[in-house]
């Protein structure tokens, strides 16, 4: 686990960034007496995590009508071609996966993984980011609740939908470089950066060349 490898290091800050479900992790890692303590800087990808105990990310999540919103024809002035294909990716590849959706339907811990920004410590360092047009959460409601708290940053990518980064190269060159500006390079041996993400080989093919 990371508080297992946290403890092992024997690290002193944490630099961490999370996507979309890994926003949960991250949640769960600032609720540790233990490691929030350690945590220098938090980066949100698309996060799921925030407003959860609205209904969106559960309705758009596990109810997205995928495939289905390109042939209903009542749906053509409300999504464009582009989300509509978006949300049959995280239909087909994601929400509908066996394994997935057995889990988030009977075991998933909703209740203790909404990230409450107020309960952000004031030494952590938050960044987020979320896109305009994100077929999970209600990004205008993210950003109305974001916009509350004047000690964190956020970057909207508009025009663009969940999981955005993962296709523009673009996109993660901001978040690199705001880590590579948060790093302390005097100080790197007590610092350990991670990133949080859905497992599957796209993300790890990302990842790993980035």
């Amino acid at each position: 686990s990371s508080q297992e490898t946290n403890e092992s290091a024997d690290l002193k800050k944490l630099i961490l960034c999370g996507h979309s479900f890994g926003s949960f992790q991250l949640t769960w890692l600032l609720k540790s007496p233990v490691i929030k303590k350690r945590i220098k800087k938090i980066i949100l990808l698309d996060p799921v995590s925030i407003l959860l105990s609205e209904p969106d990310v559960i309705t758009n999540f596990l109810y997205n009508k995928g495939a289905e919103t390109i042939f209903d024809q009542s749906h053509n002035e409300e999504y464009t071609f582009i989300e509509c294909m978006n949300r049959v990716v995280i239909r087909v590849f994601a929400s509908s996966e066996l394994g997935i959706e057995y889990h988030l339907r009977r075991h998933f811990a909703w209740y203790n993984s909404e990230l409450w920004l107020e309960d952000v410590p004031k030494s952590v360092d938050l960044s987020v980011y979320f896109a305009e047009k994100d077929e999970i959460i209600d990004a205008e409601k993210v950003k109305k609740e974001i916009e509350r708290f004047r000690n964190i940053k956020f970057t909207q990518w508009n025009g663009l939908g969940h999981g955005a980064i993962i296709t523009k190269s673009e996109l993660w060159f901001h978040v690199s470089n705001e880590i590579e500006c948060t790093s302390d390079p005097n100080n790197k041996k007590n610092e350990l950066m991670c990133y949080l993400v859905p497992r599957g080989p796209i993300f790890d093919f990302f990842f790993s060349h980035t």
